[in-house]
């Protein structure tokens, strides 16, 4: 079904303002708790007819979405824009979403509404704080870590092995079991995988780096010089099965 922008809105009096580095799907997530409905509910009263859950909504923003959450919120349409994956193309890769989705992305495997994948990683610690909310970079094969924990990442539910689902139940909670994931345990990350992960993210904020251990003599400026690189060496340093299945 085609879903376009209401003739008329007016701006939510109550309206959390995304988190600094949040995923678009997280934030609509905590907007809907804060105004008493459910997720696909939040979504149907922005755009009537609109599908963003039964996809990757965070790979798939429709603009309509971003339009209708530009006047109901009072946030500036570039600040949502970044909440999504597609802000990171001509960053991580020529092309984020499409027929051949970047491998830079960790797919969700949606099929039937149903996720299959365990594209959504999360660090318990950071859910525990007051506003619990996921990352965007949580969707990134490259940021296997959380760099302000020094843990690696889980990408599944720590008691019944289901994918991470935020929208279907409480950010905090399994959508399977209700299971509290702020309860979860993380392997540590190692020192090469928080040094490496350290210049990935100054990479993504535009800043020329030296990557130390790497390439001792070059700097990049804006984009990742070799993703194929990086991967590999993300490889030798995550460890194998670092989230229960």
């Amino acid at each position: 079904m085609n879903s376009s922008l209401p003739a008329r809105l007016e701006p939510w009096r109550i309206r959390p303002r995304p988190k600094r580095g949040e995923a678009l799907s997280s934030w609509l997530v905590r907007i809907a708790e804060a105004r008493g409905k459910l997720p696909h509910q939040l979504v149907q009263e922005l755009c009537p007819g609109l599908q963003f859950w039964n996809r990757d909504g965070d790979l798939l923003a429709p603009p309509v979405l971003l339009d209708a959450l530009a006047v109901r919120t009072g946030t500036p349409r570039p600040e949502i824009e970044r909440l999504t994956l597609g802000s990171l193309a001509g960053v991580l890769d020529e092309a984020i979403s499409g027929k051949e989705q970047s491998s830079t992305v960790r797919p969700l495997g949606v099929y039937h509404r149903t996720r299959r994948g365990h594209g959504q990683q999360y660090c318990a610690p950071c859910l525990a704080t007051d506003t619990p909310f996921f990352r965007l970079r949580w969707r990134l094969t490259l940021f296997p870590a959380c760099t302000r924990h020094g843990l690696i990442l889980n990408d599944a539910c720590h008691s019944c092995a289901a994918p991470v689902v935020p929208h279907r139940g409480a950010l905090h909670a399994c959508h399977a079991c209700d299971a509290d994931l702020r309860l979860a345990t993380h392997e540590p990350a190692s020192a090469p995988l928080m040094q490496l992960q350290h210049h990935n993210q100054r990479v993504l904020d535009g800043h020329a780096v030296t990557w130390p251990g790497f390439w001792a003599s070059t700097r990049w400026n804006g984009l990742l010089p070799n993703t194929s690189f990086l991967a590999a060496a993300l490889v030798r340093v995550v460890p194998v099965g670092s989230a229960k299945r």
